[in-house]
């Protein structure tokens, strides 16, 4: 509602209170699993791109409030409780192991250095909603592109040569410095409007950007 508002808005600074601390840290989520979380990023995305600027702010809801801080005080009273019987749902079970495995997958996942590490930070099982619409050979070009490996910048480990240089650089020539660093392709990237840091140029919206970049460049077959 707050996002709506602010589109037929003649301002250009707005803050936004809410007293979900879980959505704003929802919204810090690179991949977020709730469709609606990314329909909300896209919307903020949209609204800063015209120059604008949102800041969010958690108000706590329950502090100040008499009958609230008594619902607090019954909560952590029923803590003290002796287990319950009921029995939990499969589901609740099922949601419970999956974040636990997920949070474990995480703590290894942040000990990695790659490049792969740099495009995604975040492990999820949904990060990209749109990347099954790709056809098999694009989606092929996409993830060795995240990998950070390709025929261009690694065929010269099996060739037994040295590494690749850019030539217009005078730099190891590798993904990255592809797609945002080499200043030969500028022009070719504002054209595409490719995002100017790694994570932004892998999200959904910015695929079919990426792919036509690269083939503009004459990288597509390289990849």
């Amino acid at each position: 509602m707050a996002l709506s508002s602010i589109y037929n808005s003649t301002e250009k600074n707005y803050q936004i209170f809410t007293d979900s601390l879980s959505t704003l840290l929802a919204l810090k989520q690179y991949y977020p699993r709730h469709q609606l979380i990314l329909q909300i990023q896209n919307k903020i995305h949209d609204i800063i791109s015209n120059n604008n600027h949102i800041s969010l702010i958690w108000i706590p809801s329950h502090i100040g409030i008499e009958g609230n801080e008594r619902v607090d005080q019954l909560a952590a009273q029923a803590h003290l409780d002796p287990p319950s019987n009921t029995p939990i749902p499969y589901y609740d079970i099922r949601v419970m192991t999956n974040d636990l495995i997920c949070s474990k997958w995480q703590k290894e996942w942040d000990k990695i250095t790659n490049f792969l590490k740099i495009v995604m930070p975040e492990l999820n099982s949904s990060q990209n909603t749109k990347i099954n619409e790709l056809s098999r050979n694009n989606l092929n070009i996409i993830n060795r592109l995240k990998l950070g490996h390709s025929k261009i910048t690694h065929s010269w480990i099996l060739n037994k040569t040295n590494p690749p240089i850019c030539e217009n650089c005078d730099t190891k020539l590798t993904i990255q410095h592809i797609l945002i660093e080499c200043q030969n392709y500028n022009e070719i990237r504002k054209k595409h409007q490719m995002p100017n840091d790694i994570r932004s140029i892998f999200k959904d919206g910015k695929l079919q950007n990426l792919l036509s970049f690269i083939k503009e460049i004459n990288m597509f077959n390289n990849i």
